[in-house]
């Protein structure tokens, strides 16, 4: 490659060394300019590269771990430009890589070690891999179909996660590589025993990492459904043997199982469905509904066995929080088997309510609701598991919880603030101030108890929800009417709450929705506006006191109600309604509205003999009742910014006199200003169109 600089030719460094007679392949790795020039398909360049023994090195040079002997600096830059290289994608430098089977081998051999590969290997093992899935699926998807070892040789190192997503994309289980590969690869890895080996790596003598990537692998697995691998998921031997790992030997839960549960039961987070089916060659049957509802009946014999944990606790440390040390935290383990819980009862199965009943797990829910007062989603999954019994058919479920448990009196004397004596907290000791004194520990105490609880939104939530359920079961509404204690637990508690939570109730500064209507009605009986119709120019407002009483007080504030929004267009003018909050512009409103009564009189008196009775009768008014006029935008700025002074009344009143000869002069109004003109009405609205001082 040439440049040319003031008459003067360049060749490029690499250029230079490919024009030498003898040069290596590690000069043309060290230059920066390398991966420019195979971006821009240099042919001598990429000639050499291609060359199968060059293609060998380079991945000598990128996954070959670096040696004591070796120049660290010299051998990592040599690996990057090696890894940059085959990710420039070149035609060449690809088909070498996969049509030579011994190549390939050599390129997967990363894999046959059983020690932990090194981060940056398969960091650079990962990249080569994706580009190879995204430019040659078809190559590469069909030499791992000759050789299937090689797929199951990625599961032996899920421990890092470059390769944990490369699995993801082998397995087609991956959004963006989904499409691109071949439909009789997804059937084959299907029939492989790679899922097999995956759950196997969920077993708790493996390490956190690697249980983690595993249940990785599953959810997207579980997610990418009716694939042919998540159908094969489904199966109830495989289902059997993700159970095998909920409960681990050592009697813990393993929260990595937990959350593949989860996502089968809930598919709600699919990423695509049946999106393969838009592709060529033999498709699959969709189903819309679950894959995994076979799980369903499986786990509801493990409910007892779940809720039992709900009452441990993990060996966890104490965790420190900002209103004390939390000891024992929820964990994660707790909150997953809730969560479980919740979807199941979602199911409105009755073995489902029959199993929950006999485990005692909404008495365990309803203590840990109370005890970590600012766990969230403890809350919503507890709320969701009440809410699912109030919707149920199940008689003793119900009596259980409101006869055995007392849900409406656990409601009314849930405690409003968070107390160490009723939550998991334990305060911490109390600080010295900066004078050397500490506080008394009840002077903290009462301090501590100011804070909110934050699960009383999900107890006036669940209260509703009681209340709705009160009317389509009978049960629940005798219940409750012979509750006096409730009664007035909805009267004095409830009722405001929910009062003031509704939003259709907050006015924010602006009208009714009934205001809006008549306004609009007037509006349209004047003819001087088409709601319906919308576009910029001139403001349409009405500037309107309180009463009369606000009028005297200098203290109140001028209310600024609906606006429309107006263009003219010769006679006609249109617009749609916008709104202005209230704003303290009491004294420059009264002054335009005194310019405003002045200005219509001027221009009564200077109309047409046919409108003169009608003009009399709107001057005589004063400012109580006013005609349409219109201003300028200068003439409103002038008056809003105007003060008390005389120079300033005298400026109003010139301004007014002139307002028929200014309308004259107006332009038409710019579609790029919508602040052409402000409109302001201040006269009856049942005066006749005539009226108008336009």
């Amino acid at each position: 490659m040439f440049w040319k600089v003031a008459g003067f030719s360049m060749t490029s460094p690499i250029d230079s060394i490919l024009d030498k007679s003898e040069f290596t392949l590690e000069e043309l790795l060290e230059e920066d300019d390398l991966i420019q020039e195979c971006r821009s398909l240099n042919g001598r360049l990429i000639n050499f590269l291609g060359n199968k023994e060059n293609v060998e090195i380079m991945l000598q040079y990128m996954l070959q771990p670096l040696s004591e002997k070796d120049d660290r600096e010299h051998a990592r830059k040599l690996s990057w430009q090696s890894c940059e290289v085959f990710c420039c994608e070149v035609d060449p430098i690809f088909s070498v890589l996969l049509e030579n089977e011994d190549t390939m081998k050599m390129f997967l051999g990363t894999l046959d070690t059983t020690e932990p590969l090194h981060s940056t290997t398969a960091g650079y093992f990962g990249r080569v891999m994706t580009h190879l899935l995204l430019r040659k699926p078809t190559q590469l998807t069909q030499f791992l179909m000759d050789h299937p070892e090689c797929v199951l040789k990625f599961i032996d190192h899920l421990e890092d996660t470059s390769i944990t997503e490369v699995l993801i994309r082998l397995l087609g289980a991956d959004e963006q590589t989904n499409t691109q590969l071949p439909t009789d690869y997804i059937a084959w890895i299907a029939q492989t025993d790679a899922l097999q080996k995956i759950i196997d790596r969920l077993d708790e003598s493996e390490l956190d990492r690697v249980q983690l990537n595993a249940a990785q692998i599953l959810v997207t697995v579980v997610r990418s459904q009716p694939s042919p691998l998540a159908r094969e998921m489904a199966q109830s031997a495989n289902l059997d043997h993700l159970l095998k790992f909920v409960v681990g030997s050592g009697n813990n839960v393993s929260v990595p199982v937990l959350t593949v549960i989860i996502a089968a039961l809930d598919p709600r987070k699919r990423l695509f469905n049946g999106l393969r089916l838009t592709q060529g060659g033999p498709s699959y049957e969709v189903n819309d509904g679950n894959l995994f509802q076979p799980l369903f009946q499986k786990l509801t014999s493990l409910l007892s066995v779940l809720t039992e944990k709900l009452n441990q606790h993990e060996a966890a440390d104490a965790q420190s929080t900002p209103y004390g040390v939390l000891l024992p935290p929820l964990g994660a383990a707790r909150s997953k088997i809730i969560e479980v819980i919740a979807i199941l009862m979602n199911t409105q199965s009755e073995p489902v309510m029959k199993a929950v009943m006999a485990a005692k797990a909404l008495q365990s829910c309803k203590e840990l609701f109370v005890s970590y007062p600012f766990n969230n989603i403890l809350h919503k999954n507890v709320v969701s598991i009440f809410v699912s019994v109030l919707k149920c058919s199940y008689q003793p479920l119900l009596e259980c919880l409101f006869v055995d448990l007392d849900l409406c009196k656990w409601l009314i004397d849930m405690p409003q603030s968070v107390s160490s004596k009723t939550t998991k907290y334990v305060p911490h000791e109390p600080t010295a101030h900066e004078n050397g004194c500490s506080p008394e520990s009840g002077e903290l105490e009462k301090l501590r108890g100011q804070l909110r609880a934050g699960y009383l939104g999900h107890a006036v939530l669940l209260s509703n929800q009681i209340l709705k359920a009160a009317e389509f079961n009978e049960f629940i509404a005798e219940h409750l009417s012979g509750d006096s204690d409730w009664q007035k637990y909805v009267t004095a508690t409830l009722t405001p709450i929910n009062q003031k939570e509704d939003l259709k109730s907050w006015m924010c500064g602006r009208p009714s929705d009934g205001m809006m209507h008549e306004h609009e009605h007037d509006v349209q009986e004047q003819g001087d506006t088409d709601v319906s119709s919308a576009s910029n120019g001139a403001l349409y407002g009405k500037i309107c006191a309180d009463d009369d009483e606000n009028q005297g007080n200098e203290n109140s504030d001028v209310q600024w109600r609906p606006i429309d929004v107006l263009t003219s267009e010769g006679d006609q003018v249109t617009g749609t309604a916008a709104m202005f909050s209230r704003i303290g512009l009491r004294e420059a409103a009264s002054q335009l509205v005194k310019q405003m009564s002045d200005s219509s009189s001027s221009s009564s008196s200077s109309s047409t003999s046919s409108h003169e009775s009608s003009s009399s009768s709107s001057s005589s008014e004063g400012e109580k009742e006013g005609n349409l006029v219109m201003v300028s935008t200068q003439s409103l700025l002038q008056n809003l910014n105007l003060d008390n002074s005389g120079s300033g009344r005298a400026r109003a009143e010139s301004e007014a006199s002139t307002s028929d000869a200014r309308q004259e002069e107006i332009p038409a109004p710019d579609p790029f200003n919508a602040f052409t003109f402000w409109k302001l009405e201040i006269a009856d609205p049942d005066l006749p169109e005539g009226d108008s001082s336009e």
